[in-house]
């Protein structure tokens, strides 16, 4: 496959997906009551999907957010590793973040699960949370997308709800894939 095609190391820059067959950003909002406030990792070409009300970009306006303060409603779709630059274990930093954060409920989408590897050591998992392992996979959109350009992970996706009714993960998210609810996940 080429890069072009499928969520490579050529760019960490890949945009959360909304579409007809899985409209995942839909349903986390919905899921989180209606709005998302922040993305803290997006840029504007992101962000006509996301809609959040505030968004980080650290390839427009230098906004690191592992740095910034979170808060309300967050859907985090973690930056990965670029190809030719230096280690940055976003993964972990950005679950970190989400975890210690004072934020109201969050959205976590993994690119892919080797993401629950690289985190197996936190003190607390993603599969403490509601989770669920999605069947297809996510069409992420690579930031320099033009008409045409197929986009499709390699490798299998999840989401994690952090702070949200369980119940309503459930009824939203078990149609596109296997549900579980960890001992952290919260009933309404």
């Amino acid at each position: 496959m080429s890069a072009g095609i499928m969520h490579s190391h050529v760019t960490h820059r890949w945009g959360t997906p909304d579409t007809d067959d899985f409209p995942m950003v839909s349903l986390c909002r919905e899921l989180m009551g209606g709005v998302i406030d922040l993305d803290p990792a997006s840029e504007s070409v992101f962000n006509e999907v996301v809609k959040a009300t505030r968004y980080y970009s650290s390839p427009e306006r230098g906004e690191d957010g592992l740095v910034l303060p979170w808060y309300g409603r967050v859907l985090l779709n973690p930056p990965g590793e670029e190809k030719g630059k230096p280690r940055q274990n976003f993964i972990p930093r950005f679950w970190r973040k989400a975890i210690t954060e004072d934020i109201e409920q969050c959205c976590y989408v993994g690119f892919a699960m080797d993401q629950l590897n690289i985190l197996a050591n936190e003190e607390a998992h993603p599969t403490d949370f509601s989770i669920v392992y999605l069947r297809n996979r996510l069409p992420f959109r690579r930031h320099d997308w033009v008409p045409g350009m197929k986009d499709a992970p390699a490798k299998a996706n999840f989401i994690v709800g952090l702070n949200v009714d369980h119940k309503k993960f459930v009824e939203l998210f078990s149609p596109y894939g296997k549900v579980q609810a960890g001992p952290l996940a919260r009933d309404a």
